[in-house]
């Protein structure tokens, strides 16, 4: 009795590698609301272990991936051993760009920011492993079972991130899309390197363009979706006070603050909630909040004094929630407010803009953003349709035709 490529391959086709994706797929969405909560629960816990912990678990888990890598490619000597040995190449810069690009000023939050790294190469790992053994020539490597398992975990990284914005515990991020990205192609080349193709090949069929470039289109659709939603805004332009960042234009905030103003009176919100819909109101003027504390802890009290101004006149409701960390309210009193304004030099408001969510919130035009975003997707879709034609025959290795012919 003959052996199948799935008894060949040591598994029963596919199944296990979907089946783990979408468990990952589903583990990821389900947990992204209350991730940051059991995060800093555990680094308060355990406030040096934990962080130590997660840093070796981090690095054990990259280099046993990396030392199987190595180990399964150096299993399958053949005329395109080299070629295996690019792709763990340039998995290997993707991982650097990761590691080293990806660095903000607090080791606490690149240390757990790093968990992407993982969480998202597995899943492309997964996906691009499934893609190959579902592919009607199991010899051969194309184009798109390497292009949409990077497509995919763009798209699990995008609803990832919507999911956080959504919700009041955390706030999605296109740095951590863009981190999520380079993540699927590490995945995606760590599973090119060690598949069991005999035959790689790079040009799209005629045929195939067409549902490439719907695949790149969708893929891009949603991170400019994402990015339009979560990164664009207006600047406020106060005479009085300067410029400052919202995602709320100028007569929009106004009527936030009214409607604030009535519905806090009666019904303050009094913590953030896992499952609670975002306040990007509440959301703002925490983070002018914060600023304006942290300038004063520094002594900077020119920048404190025109934070609290911004804060009284566009976020006044604000001030008097009481802190969901049991420090009073946020308005400041009448002394302390008499001896920073005493310390505060003046400033000029044409030429002052603060720095609180300035590399957050983008003042683009949205209309124009648009443009260029469906202008992108039809040229990808031009592009794609461009020269499809008839599928090419399928390739064959030679010694499968002189045996088919003997």
């Amino acid at each position: 009795m003959g052996t199948t490529v799935d008894q060949e391959n040591g598994a029963e086709g596919p199944w296990w590698a979907w089946t783990a994706f979408g468990v990952v797929t589903v583990a990821t969405l389900a947990g992204a609301p209350v991730m940051g909560r059991l995060r800093d629960a555990l680094l308060e816990r355990f406030p040096g272990t934990a962080l130590k912990g997660l840093a070796v678990v981090l690095a054990a888990t990259l280099g046993i991936a990396l030392l199987g890598s190595v180990s399964a490619a150096l299993r399958r000597p053949d005329s395109r051993t080299w070629s295996r040995w690019l792709w763990m190449v340039v998995a290997l810069v993707a991982l650097g760009i990761q590691l080293l690009g990806f660095r903000t000023s607090s080791l606490q939050v690149d240390i757990v920011e790093k968990v992407h790294i993982v969480q998202y190469g597995l899943l492309a790992f997964l996906a691009a492993t499934a893609l190959s053994r579902s592919a009607a020539d199991r010899r051969r490597l194309g184009i798109e079972q390497i292009w949409l398992p990077i497509c995919l975990g763009t798209w699990v990284g995008v609803a990832d991130e919507s999911v956080q914005g959504f919700f009041q515990l955390r706030t999605g991020d296109i740095r951590d899309v863009g981190l999520n990205v380079l993540a699927s192609l590490t995945g995606t080349c760590f599973a090119v390197a060690v598949g069991r193709w005999t035959w790689l090949e790079l040009r799209p069929r005629p045929s195939d363009r067409p549902r490439l470039a719907w695949i790149t289109s969708l893929a891009v659709s949603a991170v400019a979706l994402f990015f339009y939603h979560a990164h664009l805004g207006y600047v406020i332009r106060d005479p009085e006070l300067g410029q400052f960042h919202s995602w709320f234009n100028a007569q929009r905030l106004v009527e936030l603050t009214e409607q604030r103003r009535a519905v806090w009176r009666v019904d303050p919100p009094t913590g953030l909630k896992a499952w609670a819909k975002q306040d990007y109101y509440l959301t703002e003027a925490a983070w002018h909040a914060n600023h304006r504390n942290e300038r004063f802890q520094a002594a900077d009290y020119t920048s404190a004094w025109q934070a609290n101004r911004i804060l009284e006149k566009h976020y006044e409701p604000f001030l008097d929630l009481e802190s969901f960390r049991g420090a009073g309210k946020h308005r400041w009193d009448p002394e302390l407010k008499a001896e920073v304004a005493g310390k505060a030099q003046p400033l000029d408001p044409a030429e002052y803009l603060s720095p609180v969510l300035r590399f957050r919130i983008y003042p683009w035009p949205k209309s124009t953003f648009v443009g260029i975003w469906l202008g992108a997707v039809a040229m990808i879709l031009w592009l794609g349709y461009r020269g499809a034609g008839p599928q090419r025959p399928k390739f064959r290795p030679k010694e499968d035709a002189a045996a088919e012919a003997a």
